[in-house]
C-alpha cells in the first residue's frame, strides 16, 4: 500500500494498527470506520500520540490513523496515504456561538478566518500514516 495514492478503510483488514487506548476518541473513530467496513482491527499496539504512533509506524510496527494537522512525520519520516471512499474516519469542529453574536464584526471575522483556514489545511495536509 505504501506506492498507492490512497486507500479504503476495508483496504486495511490484513495490516496491524496502532490505536489510541481504549476509552479514547481515536481508539473509538478508528474501531467505528473498520467495523463499518466489515471487520474489527487487528491490534499490535497503543499509542495516545502521533507522535508515538508515527515513531511506531516508522519501525515497522503497524500502521495508524493521524490528524491532517499533524507534523509528526516530520519527526519520523513515513508515508502519509489519505483514506478514501467509504467509511473513512473523520471528525467535525464545531464552533458555537450565542444566538446572534455571529452578526457581531469580531465573531464574524473569526468564525471566517476559521473556515478558511481549515479549508486551507484540509487540501495541503494528508490523512493516513504507513511506513
Amino acid at each position: 500500500m505504501a506506492d498507492r495514492a490512497s486507500v479504503t478503510i476495508a483496504e486495511t483488514v490484513d495490516e496491524t494498527w496502532i490505536l489510541g487506548r481504549p476509552g479514547t476518541g481515536y481508539h473509538q473513530l478508528v474501531m467505528a470506520s473498520c467495523a463499518a467496513a466489515g471487520f474489527a482491527p487487528r491490534i499490535g499496539h497503543f499509542a495516545d500520540d502521533w507522535n508515538t504512533g508515527t515513531a511506531l509506524v516508522h519501525g515497522g510496527f503497524g500502521v495508524c490513523v493521524a490528524s491532517r494537522m499533524s507534523r509528526s512525520q516530520d519527526l519520523h519520516p513515513v508515508r502519509r496515504i489519505p483514506i478514501s471512499g467509504d467509511n473513512a474516519p473523520s471528525r467535525h469542529i464545531t464552533a458555537v456561538t450565542r444566538t446572534g453574536a455571529d452578526t457581531r464584526e469580531t465573531v464574524a471575522f473569526a468564525l471566517e478566518t476559521l473556515s478558511v483556514e481549515t479549508k486551507r489545511l484540509m487540501s495541503s495536509l494528508g490523512e493516513g500514516l504507513r511506513g
